[in-house]
């Protein structure tokens, strides 16, 4: 047995073009965005994280998360524009981390449920590689 950095973990590829097939011309700037997000450094990878916890302290400041009725509360009587700050840090890591693969205003682009599913996508991959992969090993 032995190790080989090439196919010990899956590319991070993505295809934003399918939701741009199903729903022609909604989403233009989606139309064939088919890449791969290059590996990131471990420093790109911390600096993400630290930015997607800031903005989830942000939204829920000082709150017993076990607490669901508080932070449903907390939730409804929060104003619009902190959760439109929160998601425009959430997209600028996640276009920082991507460098270019796919562009920030791509992953604007994407329908907010689409987003956030990249957004916890990248985050296992990243945080878990062997999550996919261990399964389709013999």
């Amino acid at each position: 047995m032995s190790f080989d950095a090439g196919s010990e973990v899956e590319p991070l590829d993505y295809n934003f073009d399918t939701i741009a097939k199903r729903y022609p011309g909604r989403y233009p700037e989606l139309e064939g965005v088919i890449g791969t997000v290059p590996e990131p450094s471990d420093d790109a990878v911390q600096t993400f994280q630290r930015r997607l916890t800031a903005a989830t302290v942000d939204l829920l400041p000082v709150l017993d998360l076990d607490d669901r009725v508080a932070v449903a509360k907390a939730l409804r009587d929060m104003p619009e524009e902190t959760f439109a700050k929160a998601d425009q840090v959430i997209i600028d890591a996640v276009g920082e981390l991507c460098a270019g693969s796919p562009t920030r205003d791509q992953v604007a682009a994407l329908p907010f449920r689409l987003r956030r599913k990249f957004v916890a996508w990248l985050q296992r991959e990243l945080m878990n590689p062997e999550s996919l992969t261990a399964a389709t090993r013999p």
